[in-house]
């Protein structure tokens, strides 16, 4: 079994923040937040993209998460 490297984490990282309980955003609502498209979200959840640490940094703050950095490599 191959180690995931914490890039590769990035997709299910931002899959639990997003549908975390009590604080749940769809895919459309954070693509609004964010200004990224909800295909590109969904892209990015799926890891058929690697998004740009800014991109990450983005969506982790529409998100509401104070400290991004640790979700980016």
């Amino acid at each position: 079994k191959k180690k995931k490297k914490k890039m590769d984490n990035f997709a299910d990282s931002l899959y639990k923040i997003r549908t975390r309980q009590g604080k749940f955003v769809s895919q459309v609502k954070l693509s609004k937040l964010s200004g990224y498209t909800q295909t590109y979200i969904s892209l990015i959840e799926t890891e058929r993209v690697n998004p740009s640490k800014r991109c990450k940094r983005d969506l982790l703050r529409a998100l509401g998460v104070d400290s991004p950095h640790t979700y980016i490599s």
